[in-house]
C-alpha cells in the first residue's frame, strides 16, 4: 500500500493481482515523505536494487490512534503500521480526512478464477493439497480477502478499479 503525497494518490493492494510488482514500480516515483508499506525481505532487496524507495514512513501517527490503540501500544509495545494488504477502511481511518478525500485512490482487481488459481500455486497447492479441487474443498481458499480490501460498508471506496487482465 502506498500513499504518495508527492503525486496525490493512494494505492490499495489487493491479493493475487501483481500488487507487489505494482508497489515496486510505484515506489520508484515516490518522495521522501510518501508512505510505502513493507513487503517481503527478498522483494525489498529487489526494490532497492532497482533504485526504488523501500518501506518508509509506515508508522501510523499517534494522532490517528483511538483509546483502544493507545492501550494496545502500552500493553504490547507495538506501534500501528500501514501494511501491505491494508483495507480501505483502515487506511481511511489512519489518514487525515483531507488526504483521503482529495487523493486519487485506486486498486487492481483480477478475474476471481485467475486469482484463485494464482493463490493455489502461491500456497503450494500441488504439494499441500494435490489438486485444485481439494484446495477448494479442504479450506485452502478460505482466507482470501477479495473485494473487502477496497470496499467500505459494501461500497467501492476507491476512485478507480483497474482490471489486471
Amino acid at each position: 500500500m502506498i500513499v504518495s503525497h508527492q503525486h496525490r494518490f493512494i494505492f490499495i493492494k489487493t491479493q493475487k493481482t501483481a500488487g507487489t510488482s505494482i508497489e515496486m514500480a510505484l515506489s520508484s516515483i515516490c518522495g521522501a515523505t510518501d508512505i510505502i508499506s513493507a513487503i517481503s525481505p527478498i522483494d525489498e532487496k529487489n526494490r532497492i536494487n532497482h533504485g526504488s524507495r523501500c518501506a518508509q514512513n509506515f508508522y501510523i501517527p499517534f494522532s490517528s490512534y483511538s483509546i483502544k490503540d493507545f492501550v494496545r501500544l502500552i500493553l504490547k509495545r507495538k506501534r500501528k503500521k500501514y501494511y501491505s494488504h491494508m483495507s480501505a477502511a483502515e487506511i481511511k481511518k489512519a489518514l487525515p480526512t483531507k488526504i483521503w478525500d482529495s487523493y486519487f485512490k485506486f486498486t487492481i482487481e483480477r478475474n476471481p478464477f485467475d486469482k484463485m488459481v494464482s493463490l493455489y500455486f502461491w500456497r503450494k497447492g500441488d504439494e499441500k493439497y494435490g489438486n485444485i479441487y481439494d484446495f477448494l474443498t479442504k479450506g485452502g481458499f478460505t482466507r482470501f480477502k477479495g473485494s473487502k480490501i477496497y470496499l467500505i460498508n459494501n461500497e467501492i471506496a476507491v476512485d478507480k478499479v483497474y482490471q489486471f487482465e
